[in-house]
């Protein structure tokens, strides 16, 4: 099952089902570059 999200790009939905459970909402993936900055602080480059 194929859902779209506020991202671009298509996700997979769950294929089970349950009947007293709400399946969580998913997330986009991550932007090309949005976590570049915070990924660099973290191996001490500024």
């Amino acid at each position: 099952m194929i859902i779209r999200s506020s991202g671009d790009a298509p996700g997979l939905g769950s294929p089970m089902r349950f009947y007293e459970t709400r399946p969580k909402k998913t997330i986009s993936a991550p932007q090309l570059g949005q976590h570049t900055k915070e990924i660099l602080a973290e191996l001490g480059y500024s």
